[in-house]
């Protein structure tokens, strides 16, 4: 494995007992409505075959696709992550088949051309190597398959950390890997791999290290879809709809 993914692996091995609970505070509640919101909006309605989540965590976002699918499988390189999102489906899934594959977004432990749409959500953040996952992506990905995803933005409000952690290569305040890409770069590299963005929306959150300070309550005051949209080039995150061609 690479640095990335040991650093990931051991880390969310120990997190996922406490994972969710992160997100019961008020800010953390906030970050979460606003982010589900915009994952719904970017995966649609459209019903398909088969879906893939890449970092799928502890199962936060794979309700939210699990109902748009036949078939659904899960990725991540963490044994409890996966675990935790295996049981989690297995209450919230209904009649969806689930398989889950501990393993790397670099090497896709799926076939060519398998898999209709693929969400990654706050997992990009963690990798050295997005322009591998992009291309790992569209190798997975049928024609006209559709990829979701969000990404840290090193031109956004929050650049001068964004930078500082790129150069310790960890997050702040915890030991995992971190790592926050242009959005330039984002783009140039999905162009590469016939991956064609047709919609990008900026998340606005609140780090922990900031939320004592209440400063999520102003972001409660903004109209939502609005907000992110109009001011998505300094949003600290990017979430993006791209189509394979």
């Amino acid at each position: 494995m690479k640095r990335d993914e040991v650093s990931s692996s051991s880390f969310y091995d120990v997190d996922a007992s406490t994972y969710d609970s992160r997100w019961r505070n008020r800010a953390g509640a906030t970050d979460s409505r606003d982010l589900t919101a915009i994952v719904v909006e970017l995966l649609g309605a459209e019903r398909t075959a088969i879906g893939l989540e890449l970092g799928s965590g502890t199962g936060r976002f794979s309700p939210l696709l699990a109902r748009l699918v036949d078939e659904l499988h899960l990725v991540d390189i963490s044994a409890e992550m996966l675990s935790t999102a295996e049981r989690k489906l297995a209450n919230e899934a209904g009649e969806v088949r689930v398989s889950g594959h501990q393993g790397s977004a670099y090497e896709i432990p799926l076939a060519d051309a398998t898999v209709d749409v693929v969400l990654t959500v706050n997992m990009l953040s963690h990798i050295d190597e997005p322009a591998r996952v992009f291309a790992e992506t569209a190798r997975v990905l049928r024609s006209g398959g559709s990829f979701i995803f969000t990404t840290t933005n090193l031109r956004s409000v929050y650049a001068p950390a964004g930078g500082i952690a790129n150069r310790r290569g960890k997050a702040f305040g915890q030991e995992v890997a971190s790592a926050w890409h242009k959005p330039t770069d984002i783009e140039e590299s999905l162009l590469r791999n016939d991956l064609h963005v047709t919609d990008r929306v900026g998340h606005f959150y609140v780090p922990r290290s900031l939320q004592r300070f209440g400063i999520d309550r102003l972001l409660t005051l903004a109209p939502r879809s609005a907000f992110h949209r109009r001011f998505a080039s300094i949003a600290p995150m990017h979430a993006y709809r791209c189509v394979r061609t």
